[in-house]
């Protein structure tokens, strides 16, 4: 399998040190959104191979951290809020979308509304598959198809992999 070479640092992780211990790891947390996907195939790969389940950090990064606030992914995002109504916005749909795919969520903020808009998703996950409260799969998969074309990490330094860093 062909991995970007700033991914190695993060596959090493993954097949290492437990493995060398006879265990797998059971859980892994990585930036997970839209524009990180295109890159992080290969690791999402790995751990589906061997049933390690994904935690998202920095779901929010394509409205809260790229400098276009959403870029191309803008326009749905508030499509997608204004057809969920309660409150929802670009951030709500974002981790629905995050759910959706399967991806466990960590997020926090220091932002009282930031905190209000978390509580509103709660809610709207709380909904019956089918009610306005979910998302559609082909919302989901055009979240993810516009997100794919563009590669963005909000938390580099984090991860030590500037060389990730791409044309916005």
């Amino acid at each position: 399998m062909q991995v970007h070479p700033g991914l190695q640092p993060c596959v090493n992780f993954v097949m290492g040190v437990p493995w060398q211990h006879g265990r797998s790891p059971t859980v892994a947390e990585l930036e997970y959104h839209p524009f990180v996907l295109t890159h992080l195939q290969p690791v999402l790969d790995i751990q589906a191979k061997h049933g390690i389940i994904t935690t998202a950090f920095g779901p929010l990064t394509p409205i809260l951290r790229h400098p276009s606030a959403g870029g191309p992914l803008k326009p749905i995002l508030t499509r997608i809020a204004e057809r969920l109504g309660n409150g929802a916005d670009a951030a709500a749909v974002l981790l629905l979308w995050t759910k959706a795919k399967g991806v466990g969520v960590v997020t926090a903020s220091g932002n009282e509304g930031r905190i209000q808009g978390f509580a509103r998703v709660q809610e709207l996950m709380r909904k019956d598959v089918g009610e306005q409260g979910t998302l559609t799969k082909a919302e989901v998969d055009e979240i993810e198809r516009v997100g794919r074309t563009i590669h963005f990490r909000g938390y580099v330094r984090v991860c030590r992999s500037p060389d990730l860093v791409g044309p916005c």
